[in-house]
């Protein structure tokens, strides 16, 4: 015999929400975490899956229906795997155009001399 829909449940690809509980220092904090997936990774064919935290549940709820909202209309964008110094040269190239020739060298000097070589390493994320 059938079993039929439970009631009270999410519908499917609305995401999950559940109460976190972390001990630091001796000390007990409690928020809440949604999760939901926004696709398949081409690669692996395995499910995209990313979190929301928040302090209360419907704060929690809100968000997921949000970014699910998002994601069913297909406005929903991933957020960006750039590195620091792919955003910085991307900065430079989009943003700098309309800024004066002498505030664009120093801007760049300052890119290359001091922000690139140590925080636009290889694998650093932002």
């Amino acid at each position: 015999m059938p079993r039929g829909k439970k009631s009270g449940r999410a519908a499917s690809g609305d995401g999950s929400i559940r109460k976190k509980i972390v001990k630091k220092n001796g000390k007990e904090y409690t928020y809440w975490e949604g999760r939901y997936t926004c696709g398949f990774d081409p690669k692996t064919g395995k499910q995209k899956q990313h979190s929301i935290s928040g302090k209360t549940q419907a704060e929690v709820a809100q968000k997921l229906r949000e970014v699910t909202a998002e994601i069913g209309q297909g406005i929903f964008q991933e957020a960006c795997k750039l590195t620091v110094g792919q955003w910085l040269t991307a900065w430079e190239q989009d943003y700098l155009v309309g800024v004066k020739p002498r505030t664009q060298e120093a801007y760049r000097s300052i890119t290359q001399n001091h922000l690139l070589p140590e925080l636009g390493r290889p694998g650093l994320i932002c």
